[in-house]
């Protein structure tokens, strides 16, 4: 054996040995592709007001996806479960919804003219005189658009 194939067989060598001695742990495609990473605890201190609930108006299934993906999102970044609801609480919420939904329960509200096809808004708004967070968009389909984004 040439001192060339002996250097390349003993650095091959020393590459496996040490990728066993520090195994690098593994992620499914999903884990890599949505990870929620938890946040240091001082930064967590900025989202103590987010409200508990997250409201869906509506049934589409991207909604519903949008709405769990959230509540799955905040669970792995800030600890807190988020609960999910149907209606409106007598409380501070995240409520999710296409713009005439929003406007069902909140006549004034006002988003961008702009949106287009592939937009969404975020608003803070009071609905039924609590603060909410809304994310609103032109069609279903961009809520999985937006929950990516947030």
């Amino acid at each position: 054996m040439n001192g060339r194939a002996l250097r390349v067989l003993l650095g091959t060598s020393v590459i496996f040995h040490a990728a066993q001695a520090h195994p690098v742990l593994a992620e499914s495609s999903h884990e890599a592709w949505l990870r929620y990473a938890p946040i240091e605890k001082a930064s967590r201190e900025k989202y103590a007001s987010l409200p508990a609930a997250v409201v869906m108006l509506g049934d589409a299934p991207l909604l519903r996806t949008a709405q769990t993906e959230l509540i799955r999102g905040v669970k792995g970044m800030l600890g807190r479960t988020l609960r999910a609801e149907k209606e409106l609480p007598r409380e501070s919420a995240i409520v999710l919804g296409m713009i005439s939904s929003i406007r069902g329960v909140s006549p004034g509200f006002q988003s961008a003219s702009d949106l287009g096809e592939d937009g969404f808004w975020l608003a803070t708004q009071e609905i039924r005189g609590f603060p909410c967070l809304i994310v609103t968009a032109t069609s279903p389909r961009e809520f999985s658009t937006a929950s990516l984004r947030c």
